[in-house]
């Protein structure tokens, strides 16, 4: 019984550990942006030339 307990909270460690990365990633995407609504445009460069035309 206890190594089922054991296993259930690598897994909770685990997928915590995962979304604390995942929520990292994005608000470092963002910060990198400083536009939010580009963030993560695959047209975002193309655009940022348009605009300073």
């Amino acid at each position: 019984m206890t190594i089922q307990y054991m296993i259930v909270g690598i897994i909770v460690a685990l997928a915590v550990i995962y979304a604390g990365y995942k929520a990292y990633q994005e608000i470092k995407e963002n910060i990198r942006y400083k536009n939010y609504g580009c963030a993560g445009c695959p047209f975002y460069e193309k655009c940022s030339r348009k605009k300073k035309k």
